[in-house]
Order: structure tokens, then sequence, then C-alpha cells
């Protein structure tokens, strides 16, 4: 009757119709341009080189385009800030994802192992999540804004409020020196 053709394995390399490159399970492909006497993961890491740099100018392109739009919806210097560093950091985030994809780490195994790692550093960075969610308090309860001054009562000091983030407080004290102040 005829042969049946089955499915390749998963899992298993695909050779490309008059092609001798291969193609890995995870990971960006050998060109059929490529001369042989470069090694495929040279071009993968000069690959991954030139992702790193177009995400990064993607990233501040990104954050400068929705800065004024953001800056109108929130009226609030610390809370743009905050939201415009959050879009940026989506960004890279992915970039970073583009980059795993193109030097061929196989991301299941990649996530389990992220998984631990996250449990084990959760109990260690309790305190500096603690000042994160601080910081979302001092960002909504708004009891003070960039540029106004505040007196620092355990150090007696006076300074202008430089810089808001979800972690600390910069102060630029009158004795010209910053301060930087956990949430």
């Amino acid at each position: 009757m005829g042969r049946r053709s089955t499915p390749p394995r998963v899992g298993a390399p695909l050779l490309q119709s008059g092609n001798e490159s291969v193609i890995p399970p995870s990971g960006f492909p050998r060109p059929g341009w490529l001369p042989e006497p470069i090694p495929t993961w040279a071009f993968q890491v000069v690959l991954a080189l030139s992702v790193a740099v177009v995400v990064y100018y993607v990233s501040r392109l990104v954050r400068e385009v929705l800065g004024r739009r953001v800056a109108r919806r929130f009226r609030r210097p610390s809370i743009t800030r905050t939201v415009l560093r959050g879009i940026q950091g989506v960004v890279l985030f992915l970039g970073a994802g583009v980059i795993l994809w193109v030097l061929g780490v196989p991301l299941a195994d990649l996530t389990i192992s992220l998984s631990v790692f996250s449990a084990v550093l959760g109990f260690i960075l309790a305190p500096i999540i603690g000042n994160v969610i601080n910081g979302v308090f001092v960002l909504t309860e708004r009891p003070y804004e960039i540029g106004d001054m505040v007196r620092l009562a355990d150090r007696d000091t006076y300074g202008f409020v430089e810089d808001i983030t979800l972690r600390y407080t910069k102060l630029f004290t009158l004795d010209n020196t910053f301060l930087v102040v956990p949430n």
C-alpha cells in the first residue's frame, strides 16, 4: 500500500531541505549563509550580544515615548518614575528571554530551577520586600513628594526629597550630603 510517514520525535533535530544545517530543539538555528569555519556557538553569542544592545535601546525608547503619557496620567513625579521603571523592566525581562532562546538555554529546566531558587531567595530578601511594600504605601499615601523639605527626627536634620523609589527615599540634606532612607 504505501509507506506511511511518521512525524519526527519530539526533541529530534530537524534538517532543512537541501541544507545541512541542523535546527536544535531550542535556540536559534544555524543560518545557511554562515561559513563553516565559524562555530554556531560564536554566532549565537554575537547574536545574543546584538539582541542585548537592541533590547537596551528599545527599553529606553519605550520609556521616552511613554514618559509624557504616563506623566499626564499620574501627575506625580515619584509614581511616574516608578511606573516607567517598571515598564522598562518588563521590556528588559522579555529581552532576556529572547537572549536565552538565542543561546539555546532550555527554558523548561530554567523555570524549575528558578522556582526553587525564588523560594530560597524569598526568605533571604524578606527585609527588602518589606521596604518595597512600605514604598508602595509611601507612593500611594503621599506623605511627601519630590522637592519637599522633610525633617529626619532621629538625626535632627533637614533635607529635600531627591527621589522616591519602591525601596528607598533619597534625601539631599542642607549639609550637602545625600542620605538614602529605606522606606
